[in-house]
């Protein structure tokens, strides 16, 4: 059971650090804009 939770956990991580990614790059984009 733990590691089933584990490689959720991983998997969510893997799916949220592009979107981290994409983010600050866009609040980047808005402030240079600003």
């Amino acid at each position: 059971m733990q590691a089933n939770h584990f490689r959720t956990s991983n998997y969510i991580l893997a799916l949220l650090l592009p979107i981290n990614r994409f983010t600050h790059c866009f609040l980047e984009l808005l402030s240079w804009l600003l």
